[in-house]
């Protein structure tokens, strides 16, 4: 079996939707924390988040509490990279944004990834959002919601 991505798909296009915008928006940290989880339990080598470079406000809570996450060690092992992408719809379709990551044109792949020996699972921002981490009595990680800031 090849190698395991995880990649959270934070490209919300439908004209008029917002949900996935207000999760990373408001809470960054429980999006991350998923993602986190995601790729833990599929034993992935590297998590990314891919948003639209115009999405700022989400662009900038997502790298905000990436840093902070990533420094107080509540990630784990797995990598995770925030991945700014273009205003195409195209962008959001799960082969588009795979091309995007691997830094080419947000067109789909004639081939899903797993025929190349990748595994990907591609996440909506709500999916990731709902994942809870199990964590027993006195880890460190119980009860941390980030910092008590509002965004």
């Amino acid at each position: 079996m090849g190698e395991r991505y995880v990649v959270a798909n934070g490209a919300e296009g439908e004209p008029g939707t917002f949900k996935d915008r207000m999760l990373m928006r408001r809470n960054p940290y429980q999006v991350l924390e998923g993602v986190a989880v995601a790729a833990q339990v599929v034993g992935a080598v590297h998590a990314f988040v891919a948003v639209k470079r115009s999405f700022e406000p989400e662009t900038a809570a997502l790298s905000r509490a990436l840093a902070e996450m990533s420094e107080s060690g509540m990630l784990g092992d797995v990598p995770i990279s925030l991945v700014g992408g273009p205003d195409e719809y195209l962008f959001g379709e799960e082969k588009g944004l795979l091309e995007v990551i691997e830094g080419e044109d947000p067109l789909p792949r004639m081939f899903p990834p797993f025929v190349y020996g990748l595994f990907t699972t591609s996440p909506q921002m709500g999916w990731s959002a709902g994942v809870e981490v199990p964590v027993g009595p006195g880890d460190p990680r119980r009860g941390w919601r980030g910092p008590t800031r509002r965004w």
